[in-house]
């Protein structure tokens, strides 16, 4: 079973909300990290549980950032962009809704 695989699981479970989650080096692997979805509303955002992510951090090295998009493509959203941006980390989105995923990752800009 893949990372993606184990993504989808997570997704599927969370549904109809957005869920999160890191991609983390553990022991030599690139494996999933499940995460809560903190945001009042789970259904257009989401905001990674702080506890999960240190959990995640103190177990392995962060490599990216994993979310769905229950409705819609898989394509960033503007705020997707600028937090991609500002945590310096690829992303990785999948669309429930079109069963495929896209991934990007920062472009080194930062505006002043």
């Amino acid at each position: 079973m893949t990372w993606k695989d184990k993504a989808i699981k997570h997704i599927e479970e969370c549904m109809p909300k957005e869920s999160c989650g890191l991609l983390a080096i553990i022991k030599g692997k690139e494996t999933y990290w499940p995460c809560k979805n903190i945001a009042e509303s789970g259904f257009e955002y989401f905001v990674i549980d702080p506890d999960d992510w240190a959990e995640c951090e103190d177990t392995g090295e962060i490599i990216g950032i994993v979310h769905s998009h229950p409705v819609g493509s898989c394509y960033p959203s503007d705020n997707d962009k600028a937090s991609c941006e500002h945590l310096g980390l690829p992303w990785y989105i999948f669309s429930v809704e079109n069963k495929e995923w896209h991934n990007f990752e920062p472009s080194g800009y930062k505006s002043s």
